[in-house]
């Protein structure tokens, strides 16, 4: 019997913190990149997320308590729908699901945050397959929104000294380190993950304060899986606490 609270494509999951995530199979879905990228969040007072999509990355930091409030921005109205379903579904009323562009987000908005984070679309218009659904095409290509565009979102909307978290492709960190400094970020935490010791890196986490002054932590390198298949002991502890080790942190 369909359940009543979902829509065509839509499945119900129970995914980590015993979250329950409503997901539209011609969506994007929730992966590991949407877990690292909430692990990477220092707690603060008021956080936004860039592209939300379904929300999960935030409805993980509201569920944890990292942020005392949480706005979500996404470009599709449909989507924003989804996520202001999933909100409810969980009770999370310190996240907002907003529709906005994050290309022409109001001046009044500047310097409202302390944290602002994103899984950007990582490949370029002209890069890839094209998706089936609008939605997907979205959520991976830079049809609404260039890395620029996120990264000068973020600078606007933090205030001094806050921090700007992304998770991205290693084959574009140049693109990423110069619209960081381009929006007034500078680079101060950088973690390479590889599904195992035997693969390069698949994705990145880049953290930027801004306003910051120039040096670089270059975290340890994080693992999914150690050298024979086994889940990796940072990536259980990440699983099991919702954040990464402080090595990833501090030096």
């Amino acid at each position: 019997m369909q359940d009543p609270r979902l829509k065509e494509n839509e499945k119900l999951y129970t995914v980590n913190d015993g979250l329950q995530l409503i997901q539209n199979t011609n969506h994007l879905l929730f992966g590991s990149d949407a877990l690292l990228l909430a692990g990477y969040l220092r707690k603060a007072e008021r956080a936004a997320e860039l592209g939300a999509g379904n929300g999960i990355v935030s409805l993980l930091c509201a569920a944890r308590g990292r942020f005392a409030h949480v706005d979500g921005y996404e470009f599709q109205p449909e989507v924003r729908e989804l996520f202001q379903r999933n909100i409810e579904l969980n009770g999370l009323s310190r996240v907002t699901a907003l529709e906005r562009d994050i290309r022409a987000l109001p001046a009044g908005l500047g310097g409202s945050y302390d944290c602002v984070f994103s899984n950007p679309p990582y490949m370029k218009t002209s890069a890839g397959k094209c998706c089936l659904s609008d939605a997907r095409q979205i959520a991976r290509h830079e049809t609404a929104g260039e890395i620029g565009d996120f990264a000068a979102a973020a600078g606007m909307l933090l205030k001094h000294g806050g921090e700007a978290v992304f998770v991205y492709r290693p084959d574009r960190l140049a693109d990423l380190i110069f619209a960081f400094r381009q929006a007034g970020l500078e680079p101060k935490r950088l973690t390479f993950v590889s599904s195992d010791p035997a693969h390069a890196p698949s994705v990145l986490l880049l953290a930027g304060k801004k306003g910051g002054k120039s040096g670089l932590y270059l975290t340890p390198h994080f693992f999914l899986k150690d050298a024979s298949g086994v889940q990796s002991p940072e990536y259980t502890e990440l699983l099991e606490k919702g954040i990464f080790h402080e090595r990833f942190f501090r030096p």
